[in-house]
């Protein structure tokens, strides 16, 4: 399995109405693209994000677990030798700054059980 970024590099996009923690001053759009290698299927089970600013202030993980990646996505089933493109809005700015770093890490396991991680960087302006 593979996982890379549709972009290197996002901006952070203002929010309107802001209240934190439970509404981020800032998102940051991201699509995440997974694909299968090998001959069999992928179900991805879980997306973690982790966020960074310049000044290395982290913000805490976020992982969205299946069923969460089947519901809000479509299917998280990545047929072999294919790939699909996960949209993501992570919500940053609750005691971070705009810019800095997100690690994706995606989780998922193919038919026989196997499991399998992979992960990507994206920038974040």
């Amino acid at each position: 399995m593979t996982v890379r970024a549709t972009s290197t590099s996002v901006v952070a996009q203002p929010v309107v109405t802001s209240f934190c923690p439970s509404i981020a001053p800032f998102t940051v759009p991201l699509g995440i693209i997974v694909q299968a290698s090998g001959l069999t299927n992928v179900l991805v089970t879980a997306i973690s994000l982790q966020f960074t600013d310049t000044a290395g202030v982290r913000m805490p993980q976020v992982t969205l677990a299946a069923p969460l990646p089947t519901v809000q996505f479509g299917t998280a089933l990545i047929a072999a030798r294919s790939a699909q493109t996960f949209p993501i809005a992570l919500g940053i700015g609750c005691r971070t700054g705009r810019s800095g770093v997100v690690v994706v890490t995606v989780d998922a396991s193919d038919q026989q059980g196997r499991r399998d991680s992979g992960q990507v960087v994206v920038s974040v302006r």
